[in-house]
């Protein structure tokens, strides 16, 4: 166990270049940091102890300040991992409320969460605590993009915040504010949205995961992904960050069809009740103004072509 609070309120952020936590011993580990938060430089980082498998978790608490990652996480400091973290930001009331920023840290893909992807770096949980005294609203917590990411792979695009857990939104005065942002989250949400408690309505948004592949994220992996793939990989279509697996600004086949090959023959897991396991006779669609179907017999596992014999284009 672990369990420090630093510094004292209104103090400057700390800025802290690599935290690393492990496996709660006799307690959780707990860190609390009683001002704003800064992971400071390109190669900041955040991430489990070597070693814990999986075990490592710590609740990581923050007040008043801005949160800042300097770190460009999808190139710099790929080891980052928050995903053991279950984050804790309170907010305080005042009589002229002033916004807290939370920065964004992953590339936003609208809504299509890769459970696989090295890209998307999401928080264990987050709750926003509204600290509230004599009945005044607390400081709008407010979604940021303080330095759009400026890797090949995210360049002028808007970033987004991914939370694989809950989303615990407390206090009836308490305000977010999305500012225009995305925040993706598998779990539940406590709070009604939209409701008073979201400013200009705009709500978080619930997603399932898939797997890389999935690029309309209908919860299936088929041929007609493959031929969208081909075709960046080919030139014939332009870069699009979401089939960029890596996200180093480039789609080949060393990388990203390899991966696509692979998920294809698992196939993901979400939507098992509709899935099709990407073959068989049934339409498949996701929005994309095209379908495919079967004509001549079943579809192999693991298709090595752009377009295998048996499938056209609808």
């Amino acid at each position: 166990m672990i369990s420090g609070t630093f510094p004292f309120f209104g103090t400057p952020p700390v800025k802290i270049n690599i935290l690393a936590y492990g496996p709660p011993s006799s307690g959780p580990n707990v860190f609390t940091i009683n001002s704003g938060l800064e992971f400071k430089g390109p190669d900041s980082v955040i991430g489990p102890l070597e070693g814990s498998g999986g075990l490592a978790r710590l609740s990581l608490s923050a007040s008043i300040g801005d949160v800042k990652i300097e770190s460009k996480i999808h190139d710099e400091a790929s080891g980052w991992d928050a995903s053991g973290v279950d984050f804790t930001y309170t907010t305080p009331s005042s009589t002229i409320p002033a916004p807290r920023h939370f920065e964004a840290n992953s590339p936003d893909f609208d809504g299509i969460w890769f459970d696989d992807s090295p890209c998307i770096k999401p928080w264990g949980s987050l709750k926003v605590e509204c600290f509230a005294l004599a009945s005044v609203q607390c400081d709008p917590f407010t979604l940021s993009d303080f330095e759009v990411n400026t890797g090949v792979c995210c360049a002028g695009s808007d970033e987004a915040v991914y939370v694989d857990g809950d989303l615990i939104m407390t206090g009836f005065l308490n305000r977010v504010d999305m500012n225009g942002l995305n925040l993706y989250y598998t779990g539940t949400l406590d709070v009604n949205c939209p409701s008073i408690t979201f400013l200009n309505n705009e709500c978080p948004t619930s997603v399932e995961k898939t797997l890389y592949g999935d690029f309309d994220g209908d919860c299936q992996i088929t041929p007609l992904e493959l031929f969208l793939l081909r075709r960046r990989i080919n030139g014939v279509d332009p870069y699009d960050a979401l089939f960029d697996f890596d996200c180093d600004g480039v789609i080949n086949s060393t990388v990203e069809l390899s991966r696509f090959m692979i998920n294809l023959s698992q196939q993901p897991e979400c939507g098992q009740e509709n899935a099709t396991g990407g073959g068989g006779s049934q339409m498949a669609s996701g929005g994309l103004g095209v379908g495919v179907a079967q004509v001549d017999g079943p579809a192999e596992a693991d298709p090595l072509r752009d377009w295998r014999p048996g499938w056209r284009v609808l």
